[in-house]
């Protein structure tokens, strides 16, 4: 193909009833994120605690420590610019009162609602007509890939903002600033989530490829590659006067892309998109072939060619780094981002069955009303779910309109948290009970279970009901396990005084079993509000995070453990128990049960049992607790409840919500 020849019929004026329509789209799309955020959900997965960062450097920042909201902002490489943008709605939600959550997760939507206009204002910088251009915002904006991830603190669309303003710059014009311009926003991007690396690197190849000689590629090679390593290497720079290597942390960074299936990425896309676009996924596939044909037959390197190859490029990326060279397991957080690429694609194929006319013409008026009409169907599904911390909260009223009629039996709530390893899933049923109220569970939305679940899970949880639910118990069951034994030492007490310093959204190890890649972590999470959350991850499985707990940071901390591997696994037959302390997770802090239900563990010997010290690697755990250890001891008698995902101290876990 001749990259050099002119694309399409160049567009004419902006006709003001699309222009309009895609102000309309905006407007809409801005609209029914605001009610997504509104609807909750904030803080449902572990890696959202990383904006507790930003809460505790705007803290910092009103107190005018500025060194020590730099050290804490440039503490580690995962999501650093994320964090440093969020300082500013941190800033925002301090200086009005707010919950904490909810004012930065409108303002993180923002920018998913920015991506929309992006892509619309790319396809006319290729050269799309205003048709064309209306029609890849609208497929982006009725994307359920881009919409469901908005309630959440992530950086993913952040960073897809910048890789967009990248594609925007670096491929519709020529000149050094460009080049400069393309490589400083794909290099931001990297450093707001280091997931979008390979969008931002196909960016930045179509960049110079595109150039009519080699010269010219040469030149928007050496600038784009300055532009690229500005924001990396001021940053590194910068930790360094802080005294933080922020190499080091990166490349530990990189090695705990592993949760999940390798080998398995193929199917894995197949499914994420499937469940997420529904038929719209196909559709998808089809007009990706119909601009490459278009392209072939035109003998032209035209716009449509650059999305179709730019998609191509990304997916194979992701597959070689999963499926061929084991280095990265694929997510649907990365698989998202040839999102829009694809509708550009998408719009282009419809612009050229419309020019074409006649039967074809219909055909693209057809396939374009299905496809937005499926699109806001695909939206639903998210606007509907129900969080563990609002079930929590309406499972009290129930509970208590429940006693005052005089329900007398005992009420439970279980699934109402993130579920965590087959083995909970494969336990006995439970007692014989009547149900109160049940939601489904968030993990019930498939597209969530594209982000760290190994195959084998996703399936279990696909089959298995697993909805949240408050039940009342028709006859109770209390169980006990026997003697435990050395040299495993059975529950675990910690005693601690935290530290004076608590930097928010940063974990520290509590109880750290297995070895890299085949391990077990207890750990907890400083809050902004002094407040902490604990932490459970089962390396290979998305783990789970508890609500805040109140603490006096002037008062020691009781935590009582359990977890498979402190328990002998070859037990007495007369130790036999229903409630096998093997399989039982087991959190209690100060008194108050968190969690207590069975769950999957690694093999690990006694001598890797680790407290307070992570010496297995892994992002979520934080290498060291930095408080004070009054004491450790173990515990005889641990008090195991019988019933999957029952929260035994629920009468003290809801009123404290």
């Amino acid at each position: 193909m001749d990259r050099s020849k002119p694309d399409l019929t160049p567009p004419t004026a902006s006709p003001d009833p699309w222009r309009w329509l895609v102000l309309a789209a905006l407007a809409l799309s801005a609209g029914l994120r605001a009610v997504l955020v509104h609807r909750g959900g904030q803080m449902f997965w572990s890696d959202e605690t990383r904006f507790e960062v930003a809460r505790s450097a705007a803290d910092l920042l009103a107190r005018h420590d500025w060194a020590g909201a730099a050290r804490m902002l440039l503490g580690g490489a995962d999501h650093l610019l994320f964090k440093v943008i969020g300082v500013v709605p941190a800033g925002l939600d301090r200086l009005l009162h707010g919950t904490g959550y909810e004012i930065p997760a409108y303002c993180f939507a923002g920018f998913s609602v920015l991506n929309i206009f992006l892509v619309w204002r790319i396809a006319r910088a290729a050269g799309a007509g205003a048709r064309e251009a209306a029609m890849a915002a609208l497929l982006l904006a009725v994307a359920a890939t881009n919409f469901y991830y908005a309630r959440h603190l992530f950086p993913y669309d952040l960073s897809l903002s910048f890789a967009l303003l990248a594609l925007w710059t670096g491929w519709s014009g020529d000149g050094w600033r460009r080049s400069l311009g393309c490589g400083l926003l794909a290099g931001l991007g990297f450093l707001a989530y280091a997931g979008a690396w390979l969008l931002g690197a196909v960016v930045l190849i179509g960049h110079v490829w595109l150039a009519t000689d080699v010269k010219r590629a040469t030149v928007r090679a050496l600038w784009a590659g300055t532009g690229l390593a500005l924001p990396v290497v001021a940053v590194i720079g910068l930790a360094r006067l802080a005294g933080i290597d922020l190499v080091a942390s990166f490349l530990y960074f990189s090695h705990t892309i592993n949760q999940g299936d390798f080998g398995r990425g193929w199917k894995l896309l197949l499914d994420y998109f499937w469940s997420a676009e529904g038929p719209n996924f196909p559709l998808a596939l089809a007009g990706l072939l119909l601009a490459a044909a278009g392209a072939v037959a035109a003998r032209r390197w035209n716009r449509g060619a650059r999305w179709t190859a730019a998609t191509i490029g990304v997916l194979l990326g992701l597959l070689l780094l999963s499926d061929v060279w084991p280095k990265f397991v694929i997510y649907g957080r990365t698989a998202r981002f040839v999102v829009p690429l694809v509708c550009l694609a998408g719009a282009y194929a419809l612009e050229r069955l419309w020019r074409t006319g006649g039967r074809a013409g219909v055909l693209a008026t057809a396939v374009a009303g299905f496809a937005l009409a499926q699109g806001l169907a695909n939206l639903g599904p998210p606007l509907r779910q129900v969080f563990p911390r609002q079930f929590q909260q309406e499972a009290l009223r129930v509970k208590e309109e429940a006693r005052r009629h005089g329900e007398s039996r005992q009420l439970a709530v279980i699934y109402a948290d993130m579920l965590v390893g087959r083995a909970s899933l494969l336990e006995a049923p439970l007692p014989d009970h009547d149900v109160l109220l049940a939601e489904p569970n968030p993990l019930q939305y498939r597209p969530y279970l594209a982000e760290g679940f190994d195959e084998q899970t996703r399936m279990l949880l696909q089959e298995t009901d697993v909805r949240m639910r408050l039940i009342a118990v028709n006859r109770a069951r209390f169980d006990y396990p026997s003697d435990l034994r050395r040299p495993y030492p059975g529950v675990v007490q910690l005693t601690l005084q935290l530290p004076d310093v608590r930097p928010a959204g940063v974990p520290e190890p509590l109880l750290v079993t297995g070895e890299t890649g085949r391990g077990d972590f207890i750990y907890l999470v400083y809050q902004a509000d002094a407040s902490i959350r604990i932490g459970f991850d089962h390396w290979g499985v998305a783990g789970q995070l508890s609500n805040p707990i109140p603490v006096d940071p002037t008062k020691p901390v009781v935590i009582n453990l359990s977890m498979g591997p402190l328990h002998d696994p070859h037990p007495e037959p007369t130790e036999a128990a229903a409630n096998d302390p093997r399989e039982w997770l087991y959190v209690e802090v100060n008194g108050r049960v968190l969690w207590s239900h069975r769950a999957q563990f690694h093999a690990a010997p006694p001598a890797s049992i680790a407290y307070l010290n992570n010496y297995i690697g892994g992002s979520t755990a934080g290498r060291k607790f930095t408080g004070t250890v009054l004491r450790i001891r173990s515990l005889l008698v641990p008090p195991f409840i019988d019933w999957r995902g029952y929260r035994s101290d629920f009468e003290r876990e809801a009123s404290a919500i």
